[in-house]
Order: C-alpha cells, then sequence, then structure tokens
C-alpha cells in the first residue's frame, strides 16, 4: 500500500527547510539536513516534494501569499467619505505592522527571496506578486478619488508604485537590522508621510481633529490643570485648617472658662473656711 502525504509532517519539513536555506542558501542546502532537522526520513521528503528546489518554491508561495494578505486594500464599499478615513488609517496601520511583523519573524528567507537567493527560476514569483499589490493599489487610490478621499489631481498610476517602492524599501531595511526596531513607529511614520500628501483639505481638517481628540485623551494632564487643581488643594486644605483652629480655640476659651469658675468656686470655699475658724476661736474665747 503506497505510504500518503502527512499535512502535519509537510509542516514540519517546510519550517526544517526554512531555516535551512536562511542559514546555508539554497545551493548549499541538502535534503538530508531538513530531514534530520524536521525528525523525518528522507523519503517522507520525497513524498511531499519532488525536489529541494520545489521545496523552495512552496515556500516562496507561502510567504508570498501571506503578504497578500496583510498587503490587501479594505473592501471599497466600506470607505465612502472622508468620516470613514479615520477608522480606515488604523486598520491599515496594524495590518502594516502585521505585515512588517511577519517579515522580521521571516527576516532569513525574506533576505533570500529579495536578494534572488534562489536563483532567477523563482523570480516570476515575485515579480507577479509586486505586479498584483501595483493593480490592487492602482484600483483602491482611483476609488479614493472618486469618493472626495485623495485629491482629484493625482495620478493612480504614480501614486500606487511610490507606495509599494517605499514599503519593498522599507522591509529591505527591516530585516537587515540586527535588533527588532519599533515596527509600529516605522509602519505609522510611513503612513503619515505618505498619506498626508494624498488628501485633500477637507479630509485633513477630518483627521486632524480625531488625531487631536485621541491625543487629547492620552496626553498628560498640563500643568495649568495641575496649578488649578493644586490651587483648589490649597483652598481646601486651608478650610480644613481654619476649622480646626477654630475648634481649638473654642476648646481653649472653654478651658479657660472651666479653669476661672473652678478658681472662683475654690476662693469661696477658702473664704468660708476662714470665717468658720474666726468664729470658732472668738466663740471659744467667751465660753471660757
Amino acid at each position: 500500500m503506497p505510504r500518503v502525504a502527512d499535512p502535519r509532517t509537510r509542516i514540519l519539513l517546510l519550517r526544517a527547510a526554512e531555516a535551512v536555506f536562511a542559514d546555508r542558501g539554497l545551493a548549499a542546502a541538502k535534503v538530508e539536513e531538513i530531514t534530520s532537522r524536521a525528525g523525518v526520513s528522507k523519503g517522507a521528503f520525497y513524498l511531499h516534494f519532488k525536489s529541494k528546489n520545489d521545496c523552495f518554491r512552496q515556500i516562496v508561495e507561502g510567504v508570498l501569499a501571506r503578504l497578500a494578505t496583510a498587503a490587501r486594500h479594505p473592501a471599497r464599499e466600506t470607505v465612502t467619505g472622508p468620516s470613514d478615513v479615520p477608522n480606515m488609517l488604523e486598520s491599515r496601520l496594524q495590518e502594516s505592522v502585521e505585515l512588517f511583523e511577519f517579515c522580521w519573524q521571516n527576516r532569513g528567507i525574506m533576505k533570500m527571496i529579495l536578494d534572488g537567493g534562489g536563483g532567477s527560476p523563482y523570480a516570476y514569483l515575485i515579480d507577479e506578486f509586486a505586479a498584483g499589490i501595483v493593480q490592487q493599489s492602482e484600483v483602491w487610490i482611483a476609488h479614493g478619488v472618486a469618493m472626495g478621499i485623495y485629491r482629484s489631481d493625482i495620478d493612480p498610476t504614480i501614486v500606487a508604485r511610490l507606495i509599494s517602492g517605499t514599503y519593498e524599501r522599507l522591509v529591505r531595511e527591516l530585516i537587515k537590522q540586527p535588533r527588532r526596531p519599533d515596527i509600529e513607529g516605522w509602519a505609522r511614520q510611513a503612513q503619515d508621510l505618505l498619506t498626508r500628501g494624498l488628501f485633500p483639505p477637507g479630509v485633513s481638517t477630518v483627521l486632524d481633529q480625531k488625531v487631536k481628540m485621541h491625543a487629547a485623551a492620552k496626553a498628560p494632564r498640563s500643568p495649568q490643570a495641575e496649578a488649578k487643581s493644586n490651587k483648589y488643594g490649597d483652598k481646601y486644605d486651608c478650610i480644613a485648617s481654619q476649622v480646626q483652629r477654630v475648634g481649638c480655640v473654642r476648646n481653649s476659651h472653654g478651658h479657660r472658662h472651666h479653669r476661672a469658675r473652678r478658681r472662683s468656686r475654690e476662693g469661696e470655699s477658702r473664704a468660708k473656711q476662714r470665717a468658720r475658724s474666726v468664729e470658732t476661736n472668738h466663740t471659744g474665747r467667751r465660753w471660757s
């Protein structure tokens, strides 16, 4: 009974092949290294792939399919006017971050793809991918112009190639970095610089309002607000202190009044005692 291909084994082989190709290059890589890293037999490799080159081709196709998914544009019916632009940009930003993150995590194989490490037989795959991205961008930009989202004086053909080339250069720079850079910062800066020049004044106004609201919600309290808060706090503290002082004064007055009454009673008592003593002495002398 012939052996049947196992999807799990195929995934293990593809992952192992990516690592071997990235380390040694397509020409120097050996099938034995791939199967050893995947923990399967050489026969299992040829059950899933015709050759080492066929395995590399499938890896390239998988990477490009993932990039195409991350680079897709939103459905045209979801963006019909300037009010939809802030949400559209936020969605596109997250997709750009995912795209850059994918390229960073797979930078080894991405270097091979972009630098032609697999040789000329696979260049057509990259060319087809790039052409598809540019075509999608042209259609989307033309839709934006028709909806009043983008300026009416731009050429979608030129702008699409400008944007595509910018992101390609960013990816090439990204995968060269020795450490993971601020990927979200890269994506946000690229988006701001590219899209600001496309918007007419009306859309820019809507976007600026959204940005200001977002910034105000995240910004720390201003020194004026802190001063005002401290001013009120000092005022309330002052009132509390005054209340406490009034209470102390009242208590002080009460204590003084109480001591005066006590001294008065003591004085009266001593006077009565002296009077009784004098009376007793006088009475004693008369009786004697």
